[in-house]
């Protein structure tokens, strides 16, 4: 198989990118008046997201079944199926004969997406009038077809990569977590359980001193279900929230600061804006991936905060940063 004059489209490295220029390229490709593309769903049919030409929306995202159909017989025959006169055809079926006849085509070819024997989508054009379409303009397309598939299948490996990568972030500060901060809740429930002791003489403070020492034992509970580490892979997200739970389900809280006094914070910090936002969000165990989309940043730009905000806290890691910012009332 060879991508030919469309390797391009395999660095796109993103399947609707590639369905979308296919489209595109397959009506320049075959002077046709309407380009489609689309890959095979759930159920085994093609539904057509992609399109070119079409003046009107009824092939718009058109769910095509095996059998129905130019695509539809391109789905059950893995095969090249082409027709001169759709209207009149007797090798297809006539299911789109209404969204077909409002665009007024009248030739139609479509092609099989194949890779490693595994149809993956159908590329189709159409002509408004005029002739059917040459063994030439059907080799071309298939070509591009082929280059389809390649992209298709390369978009997955990256993907599949891509989630490994964040899978194994994930992994690495839970470990660092159930390290640093286990330690650091243990510290402090020997802090206060010293302080309570030193306080007996005061029941009042004692007891809230109590109340403190148990949230941590709590928490740290919690840390060490939720992050084990020879779990596969570890929730960050979900394991944080549970020892959130934890530490607030008993015992006297502070009130949460209003705005003003966070900004009052972030600046005694030295803190930005943008630095506290990923700041916040790393502490809600977001990986950078997950933190660059959701702030809308690019992926290096967040590393430069969170080294930033590394940097003003005095910290040596992000985890470090986190219980730092913790303490001063950041988060």
């Amino acid at each position: 198989m060879s991508t030919g004059t469309h390797a391009d489209l395999v660095g796109l490295l993103d399947r609707r990118a590639a369905l979308r220029e296919a489209a595109r390229r397959a009506r320049v490709l075959a002077g046709a008046d309407i380009g489609l593309a689309g890959q095979v769903e759930r159920g085994g049919t093609a539904v057509m997201r992609f399109w070119a030409g079409t003046r009107h929306d009824g092939l718009h995202g058109l769910v095509i079944p095996a059998g129905s159909g130019v695509g539809g017989k391109v789905l059950a025959t893995g095969e090249v199926c082409r027709v001169r006169d759709y209207a009149r055809s007797r090798v297809i079926t006539h299911d789109f004969d209404g969204p077909v006849g409002a665009e007024g085509v009248r030739a139609m070819l479509g092609v099989p997406v194949v890779h490693a024997g595994e149809l993956l989508g159908v590329v189709s054009v159409a002509r408004r009038g005029g002739a059917g379409f040459t063994a030439a303009e059907t080799a071309a397309l298939s070509g591009l077809a082929d280059a389809v598939a390649v992209a298709l299948t390369v978009a997955d490996r990256v993907h599949a990569e891509r989630a490994a990568e964040a899978a194994a972030e994930r992994r690495r500060i839970a470990e660092s977590l159930h390290d640093s901060v286990g330690a650091l809740l243990a510290t402090l429930g020997a802090q206060v359980r010293d302080l309570r002791t030193g306080y007996a003489a005061e029941p009042g403070l004692a007891a809230r001193l109590g109340g403190v020492e148990r949230q941590l034992a709590e928490a740290g509970v919690a840390l060490r279900r939720s992050l084990r580490k020879d779990a596969a892979t570890a929730d960050l997200a979900a394991a944080l929230r549970e020892v959130a739970a934890a530490g607030h389900a008993s015992g006297p809280r502070l009130p949460a600061p209003d705005g003003a006094e966070l900004l009052r914070r972030r600046k005694e910090a030295g803190l930005t804006r943008r630095e506290h936002e990923v700041l916040r969000q790393a502490a809600l165990g977001r990986t950078n991936p997950e933190i660059a989309a959701e702030l809308d940043l690019a992926r290096n730009t967040v590393k430069t905060y969170l080294q930033s905000a590394l940097h003003k806290l005095g910290a040596r890691n992000r985890v470090e940063a986190i219980a730092r910012a913790g303490e001063a009332g950041l988060l």
